[in-house]
């Protein structure tokens, strides 16, 4: 993650930017628009196979509120599911 140039990129709490939570194998992301996140999951994707791991595009899914702007994402011409809600760790 150290490596991905996303200080400037996600959202704005407290001042500060926030772009993922993670644990484990799981992560969140977090941008201003789905032309944000997309361009993030390709970041992801090719820093993550430099090392062997690969994102699942099947359990992938997101979720938008009204400050988000865009439509449906898409990577490689395949559609990332819209979910209205998910749960973090449990919660």
């Amino acid at each position: 993650m150290k490596s991905l140039d996303w200080d400037e990129k996600g959202i704005r709490v407290d001042g500060k930017f926030l772009s993922n939570l993670r644990l484990a194998d799981d992560i969140v992301i977090f941008a201003k628009s789905t032309t944000e996140v997309e361009t993030m999951l390709r970041q992801l994707d090719k820093a993550g196979g430099k090392i062997g791991l690969r994102i699942n595009w099947k359990k992938t899914q997101f979720t938008k509120n009204s400050w988000c702007d865009g439509g449906p994402i898409e990577l490689d011409g395949s559609p990332i599911a819209e979910t209205k809600s998910y749960v973090y760790l449990g919660r």
